[in-house]
Parts: C-alpha cells; sequence; structure tokens
C-alpha cells in the first residue's frame, strides 16, 4: 500500500507543476489517469482487507509455554504465594477515546491472545491468596495444551496471562439457574440470571476504574497490542460454566468473558467441599467457547463427517484428562485454524497436571 500512496503523491505533485507551467491537454490527462489509477488500486486493496478480515499480528509460532505480562498502568500488590502476579489495587486511568461500547467480535485464536482473570467471593467467603494461586495454575496448564494443539496444528498462537487479577465479594442474591443452549452459551431464557451475574462483576470492576467488561478487555488489548483479550470469572461458588455470547444484546457488554466454576451444579449454589479449584479442561473447554467453538457431547459421532470428531475432541469431553485430549478439525475450524493440517503428532508425556481434583467431572454446561 505504501508504493502506490507514494504514487498518488508524486502524481498529484507533477499534476500541479504540469498545470503550472502548461495547458497541454494531452500531458494533463496523462497524469489525471496516473493519479486515477493509483487511486483505484488504494480503494481496491481496501475493500480487499475488509472482505478478506485482518489476520493476527503476531505470526510467531507458539512456544508451548503461557507468558505472564504486566499491563502497563495496572499496579498490583503481590500474591503472598506467588508474587509473580498480584492483585489490581489501584484504580486505572483510562483514556475516553479508548472506552469500548461493547466487545469487539468474536476473532480466530490466532497470534497473541491475553487472559485476565476476575476472582469473586460468595456466601461470606473471599478468595485466598493461595487458593487463586492454584487456580492460575490451572489456567497456565490449560493455555500450555492449547499452545501445544496449536503446535499440532501449525498455527500462530501465544497465549499470555496478565500478571493483574481482579477480586472482590458478592454479597447479593445469587444468581437462578442459568439455562445454557447447545453451544453452551447463555440462552435467551436466562437474560435475567445472566444480568445478576453481570452485576456481579460490575462489583468488581468498579473500585479499579471500569464500568463495564468490555473497558476492561479493551484497555487490556490496546496496552498489550494483543490480537484478543477474553477474561475467566470465577465466582467462588459451585454452578455450571459457560460463556456469554456475542449474540445476546441483553448481555453483550460481557461477550468476551467465561465464567468458570471450581465445582459443578445445576445452578449456582454453595461450595460443599473446599478448597475451590477449578479444573484445567474445564477452562481449556470454555476457553475455546470463547473464540467459537460449539459443544459436541450428546451428539452420536455418526452425525459427524468422517474424521471430523472424535472421541478425543475437547468439545466432547468424554474423558477429563488434558492429555487423552485433543483438538479435532471440526473444531479446528470453528476456532479459525481453517486450512490448517496437523504437521505434529502431540508427545505422549502428559501435561503437568494442573489444580483439579482428580476423578471429578467437569464443570461445563
Amino acid at each position: 500500500m505504501a508504493w502506490r500512496t507514494s504514487y498518488i503523491l508524486i502524481g498529484l505533485l507533477l499534476l500541479i507543476v504540469v498545470t503550472t507551467l502548461t495547458t497541454n491537454a494531452y500531458w494533463l490527462g496523462s497524469l489525471l489517469a496516473w493519479v486515477l489509477i493509483a487511486l483505484a488500486s488504494e480503494v481496491v486493496s481496501l475493500i480487499r482487507g475488509l472482505l478478506a478480515g485482518s489476520g493476527p499480528r503476531d505470526l510467531s509460532p507458539p512456544d508451548g509455554e503461557v507468558g505472564l505480562v504486566w499491563v502497563p498502568g495496572f499496579e498490583i500488590k503481590p500474591n503472598e504465594v506467588d508474587p509473580r502476579v498480584g492483585l489490581l489495587v489501584q484504580p486505572v486511568v483510562i483514556s475516553p477515546l479508548a472506552l469500548a461500547e461493547e466487545a469487539a467480535p468474536v476473532v480466530p485464536l490466532l497470534g497473541k491472545v491475553v487472559i485476565i482473570t476476575i476472582f469473586i467471593g460468595r456466601d461470606d467467603a473471599s478468595w485466598t491468596d493461595t487458593e487463586i494461586a492454584g487456580c492460575l495454575g490451572s489456567v497456565v496448564t490449560a493455555g500450555r495444551w492449547i499452545e501445544a494443539e496449536a503446535i499440532r496444528w501449525g498455527v500462530p498462537l501465544n497465549l499470555e496471562l496478565a500478571t493483574a487479577y481482579l477480586v472482590g465479594d458478592d454479597a447479593s442474591e445469587r444468581p437462578t439457574e442459568l439455562a445454557l443452549g447447545s453451544d453452551g452459551q447463555v440462552d435467551d431464557t436466562s437474560v435475567e440470571a445472566t444480568r445478576r451475574m453481570i452485576r456481579s462483576i460490575m462489583q468488581v470492576l468498579h473500585p479499579v476504574g471500569f464500568d463495564r467488561p468490555s473497558e476492561l478487555l479493551e484497555v487490556v488489548k490496546q496496552r498489550l497490542g494483543a490480537d484478543a483479550v477474553v477474561g475467566l470469572v470465577h465466582p467462588r461458588s459451585a454452578g455450571r460454566s459457560f460463556v456469554y455470547s456475542h449474540n445476546l444484546s441483553e448481555v453483550r457488554l460481557a461477550a468476551g468473558l467465561a465464567i468458570c466454576y471450581p465445582r459443578y451444579a445445576d445452578h449456582d449454589t454453595t461450595l460443599t467441599r473446599k478448597p475451590p479449584a477449578t479444573d484445567p479442561t474445564t477452562i481449556a473447554h470454555e476457553l475455546l467457547h470463547l473464540f467459537d467453538a460449539t459443544d459436541k457431547y450428546d451428539v452420536p459421532l455418526s452425525r459427524f463427517a468422517k474424521r471430523e470428531v472424535t472421541r478425543r475432541d475437547i468439545m466432547r469431553l468424554e474423558r477429563n484428562t488434558l492429555s487423552h485430549l485433543r483438538i479435532d478439525q471440526l473444531t479446528a475450524r470453528e476456532i479459525g485454524w481453517a486450512g490448517a493440517r496437523t504437521l505434529v503428532e502431540p508427545k505422549k508425556t502428559p501435561l503437568a497436571p494442573g489444580n483439579g481434583p482428580k476423578g471429578e467431572g467437569c464443570n461445563v454446561g
């Protein structure tokens, strides 16, 4: 595009000079045609870009690790167990121009993707530093598994975890049962329940300067130059994990957030066993939902095209251990890995275990 812009500027300059020195129609017409052709080329390039969509800015190959990244302007109080991460303690100064009215549309799971976490205390019980460090360990384990799959598929992806996390307590009436659609997203019938959950999140965001979740995600995205930023919300209660859809106007401000419960229950309820520890499989499953992966359980494999979905696909959840799961072809296409082909077979050595209790079912809806 830069060279076409140069042609336009040179042509305009020559047109001015020639117009000043001569009235020869041939030369004037030739220069004007030059400018118009270059301008038309710019327009065509712009239209192609809009139709094709912008690709990821970060094309670095995955390294199999989840880096910890400091967000500029986010002052933290170090976690007592893991001082590399910490609680966001000061309101963030936000430029009005940086505010987003709503979360950006779903983008492919490619490039530099940053995860930021929010912890909500429930039933007069707050998250402790030990519990938060353990939960973040599960997030890192899930992210490593996703990067390992990106390596297998040969796509550019680098997941990073923001060192700042948000913590708050919710003393309000807990949400009623959440009705989930077949895609694992909030259904229209549970709008009031989702609004209550959003209010719980708002109680955590307001003290640190954010009016809505989309602001938090957009500020982190701009300050880190990320291709995408998503949020993981961890209520200190039992429930069915889910993600907020981009299609529900009532809850669109929370799009880009996944609610990850440390224990499974049909609806949001008090924890009966402690400490809370979200299973890495649940986190990886919900992260993929945020990038448009759909659930594939409760559907016979015969309904899918041959080799598109197997029993090991993470969106089927026939197994609970990440090292026994993978991303199959259909899920890969859904998350934007279209046209990719597996280049490397997964290692036989299982990933480091997360902090979720062994033998317990995944906490997904």
